[in-house]
């Protein structure tokens, strides 16, 4: 990440503010010396997500806004395994996060990685949908 730190909001919370501990125990996050990382990353994960994402039109006919925290699981492997939404915004909103999730290529992931050996860890993302 060329020595930057991401800043994931988990229901309000920056988690750069919470200790390892205030991380596992809330939200059952845990540090790693390589989190998982988007095949090509960081960079053409935001191009993904801006290509790919669709404001829903009932959504932006009802002026309807919101953040969706979708959290997707990489197994040991580099392979999506499960993907949830941690924190919901609006049924239409959390569908359209989730769709997105769908389209996100289920192989060659960059897997975590704790105590040099390969792990299953959640990526954990924001979706924001704002007009």
């Amino acid at each position: 990440m060329n020595g930057k730190q991401t800043q994931h909001i988990v229901k309000n919370e920056y988690l750069t503010t919470l200790t390892d501990a205030e991380k596992l125990e809330k939200y059952g996050l845990k540090n790693f010396e390589r989190h998982p990382k988007f095949p090509g990353g960081e960079e053409l994960f935001k191009k993904f997500l801006t290509k790919n994402i669709i404001y829903p039109p009932k959504a932006l006919m009802d002026k309807i806004q919101g953040l969706v925290i979708v959290s997707i699981t990489i197994n040991e492997k580099g392979n999506l395994e499960k993907t949830k939404i941690v924190q919901a915004a609006h049924p239409l909103l959390d569908e359209e996060a989730l769709r997105f999730a769908k389209l996100l290529p289920r192989r060659k992931w960059v897997p975590a990685q704790d105590k040099g050996k390969n792990v299953s860890a959640d990526f954990t993302f924001p979706v924001r949908f704002k007009l």
